[in-house]
């Protein structure tokens, strides 16, 4: 990830620190999913990919 801090910044965060933290997994079947961090990734095949 990639930001700039400029006087427009809006948070207290040093350069290098981390602002978020997510998973992004691909399956074999095209589908991808974005989990914040401490959330379980969705099975392969399960409820969540048949939306």
């Amino acid at each position: 990830m990639a930001a700039e801090w400029d006087d427009r910044s809006t948070t207290d965060k040093a350069v290098g620190e981390t602002l978020d933290s997510f998973t992004i997994t691909k399956y074999d079947d095209g589908r991808k999913y974005v989990t914040e961090d401490g959330v379980a990734v969705p099975a392969p095949g399960g409820a969540a990919s048949r939306r």
